[in-house]
């Protein structure tokens, strides 16, 4: 499995096939009808980042997929749509 950037989007990305996928989750389904929209995106480099008030001290970083999904299992990354998105990544990549 190749490098997974974990990073923090506030806009939608511009998304070109088939370099991307995605995908959607319900993760309330019994509670409530939102989804959440998943996106994996490859090929990407840093560039400059514009952040508000809200969002400072967030951290990106990058590690490989599996290092990534090792933290799910472990439970260090919990939140649902970081756990589904994962998950069908490694899929993606051909991991079980």
């Amino acid at each position: 499995m190749g490098d997974f950037t974990v990073r923090v989007l506030t806009r939608r990305p511009a998304l070109s096939p088939p370099s991307s996928a995605r995908w959607e989750s319900s993760p309330l389904p019994g509670t409530t009808a939102a989804r959440t929209h998943l996106y994996l995106a490859t090929g990407l480099h840093e560039g400059p980042v514009a952040r508000d008030a809200s969002e400072a001290g967030l951290a990106v970083f990058t590690m490989p997929l599996c290092a990534a999904v090792a933290a799910v299992r472990s439970g260090r990354i919990t939140e649902a749509g970081s756990v589904t998105a994962l998950h069908l990544a490694s899929l993606e990549a051909g991991g079980a």
